[in-house]
């Protein structure tokens, strides 16, 4: 497995889409198991399901779903990645920045943190 930071932006979209579309799909059906299923341990522990099923209804209530997203940057650190997009959602006009941070762990790509904000 090549080393995340040493992959070419096109390489690491094509990692991180499918992760990040798994989230999003998540998100809009409220199912916690296909949201968080390629989180880290670590991760998970954060993003209980009860706290899961909680923030998703705030956000589907004010901000609605999530419609149209627009990459714009990767940042890259020693062992990780950062993959940055312009977020949209469907009850409002402003913008969100959705984060997505990639590792390699036990010989999968998994997600170490993701947010909108």
């Amino acid at each position: 497995m090549p080393v995340l930071p040493d992959l070419s932006d096109e390489e690491i979209l094509a990692i991180a889409e499918p992760l990040m579309q798994n989230i999003i799909a998540g998100t809009t059906e409220v199912n916690y198991e296909k949201h968080t299923r390629d989180f880290t341990e670590d991760l998970k522990g954060y993003v209980t399901k009860e706290a899961f099923e909680e923030q998703v209804a705030l956000l589907q209530n004010k901000l609605g779903h999530f419609s149209e997203k627009k990459f714009v940057d990767i940042f890259r650190k020693k062992e990780k990645v950062s993959i940055l997009w312009k977020q949209t959602l469907s009850k409002t006009e402003d913008e969100f920045m959705n984060e997505l941070t990639l590792i390699e762990q036990d010989g999968r790509y998994r997600v170490a943190n993701t947010f909108i904000y």
